[in-house]
């Protein structure tokens, strides 16, 4: 019989994406064929501890470390290549892994922070290297290689959140995003939906938090959104989410009653209750 491959799938995270991260992940740790694959889940919390062994999902997704877990790290060493237990009394207990599964969802994941650690192990990982990660997670160095390179790009601007907290963008106009199925800002209940936005502690988190910042809150229907997405795809060619078709058709209503000449930039606030889970 071959030996089955073991595989590290990491979720979780630092970011305000950290509980969107643990859906993804558990998703594929249910579709990863147990006969071929010894998986081992690899959790990291809010905090940055790292964790693993059985309950690991069920850990995170309740916002708790379980101390029955055993706390482990990765050195940045190609003679391990595997996570280490950490003990009073020192370091123990390797688990060797032969390819790891990052579902660290925004900062720390995303960004070729991790891809980094993980070259340096050498270890190989699915996704993009640290290059890609990096400049895919820099917004602004992403659309200008893109436009270097003659790639259709919509034209953008630069809004710093200091600046923005700050109220010193007087020509920004704020427009938070919700669906109409789970409009929670408009006072109605939270619900599933199909669009999925951002998890706490990025903007939306703020736009929560500090309402006063936001000029106009504007509700899509999933379907509605759905149907943009598509538009979008077909007519320009570009390959967005159902978040994308939200913000631009809520962008295109404001103007349309609205006219200005500001800038409208639209957030689509989110909290992960609202998440559409796919095992529900």
């Amino acid at each position: 019989m071959p030996k089955k491959l073991r595989v590290g799938v990491m979720m979780g995270g630092r970011s305000g994406e950290h509980e969107v991260s643990v859906v993804s992940a558990s998703s594929v740790i249910k579709a990863l064929n147990k006969d071929k694959y010894d998986v081992v889940s690899i959790g990291i919390t809010k905090t940055g501890q790292w964790i693993s062994g059985p309950g690991t999902v069920e850990s995170l997704k309740a916002g708790m470390s379980n101390q029955q877990l055993a706390e482990k790290i990765l050195l940045p060493d190609p003679n391990h290549q595997s996570l280490v237990s950490l003990k009073p009394d020192g370091l123990a207990a390797e688990t060797a892994l032969d390819v790891v599964i990052p579902l660290i969802h925004g900062t720390y994941g995303e960004d070729g922070k991790l891809q980094g650690l993980l070259e340096m192990a050498n270890l190989p990982y699915v996704g993009c290297g640290v290059l890609g990660s990096a400049v895919g997670m820099d917004k602004v160095i992403m659309k200008n290689l893109f436009r270097q390179a003659g790639l259709l790009t919509p034209d953008f601007v630069l809004v710093l959140k200091k600046d923005w907290l700050a109220g010193e963008l007087e020509v920004l106009k704020t427009v938070a995003v919700e669906p109409s199925e789970s409009a929670a800002m408009s006072n109605g209940p939270a619900g599933e939906h199909l669009i999925q936005g951002i998890g706490d502690g990025f903007i939306p988190d703020l736009v929560l938090k500090d309402m006063h910042l936001v000029d106009h809150i504007i509700t899509i229907p999933s379907q509605d959104a759905v149907a943009r997405m598509q538009r979008l795809s077909k007519e320009l060619g570009l390959f967005v989410g159902i978040s994308s078709g939200a913000n631009v058709l809520a962008a295109e209503q404001y103007l349309h009653e609205h006219p200005t000449n500001d800038i409208v930039v639209t957030v689509l606030p989110d909290r992960r209750e609202r998440y559409l889970s796919m095992e529900a």
